[in-house]
């Protein structure tokens, strides 16, 4: 008897389900979630959090143009560190929305 690896498993039953893309869309969100503490100042936090993830682009939602700002200027250290978990999909830009909070995931 041989085994399926689940890795391998659970992206067809996502795509037969029709969520894939939510799924990938999902893991980005939360990798920021898991990675920004550790990238931009805590209290920027509580101003920002992952919008959407679409063709390749996180959006983060923030609450006013000076935490898209201190967003901004880490962006690279923000993208380097989700690039680095593991079945994470291809993130080519991160970009910044005036957005409030209870919008996400739109």
């Amino acid at each position: 008897m041989s085994f399926i690896s689940i890795q391998k498993l659970v992206p067809k039953a996502l795509a037969g389900l029709g969520i894939k893309r939510e799924a990938r869309a999902a893991l980005v969100c939360e990798r920021y979630r898991r990675t920004a503490p550790g990238v931009v100042h805590p209290e920027v936090l509580e101003y920002s959090f992952p919008r959407s993830f679409k063709n390749g682009t996180l959006t983060i939602g923030v609450t006013n143009s000076v935490w898209a700002q201190e967003i901004s200027m880490k962006k690279e250290a923000i993208l380097e560190e989700i690039r680095k978990g593991e079945g994470v999909p291809a993130i080519k830009a991160l970009k910044t929305i005036i957005s409030e909070q209870y919008e996400q995931f739109s």
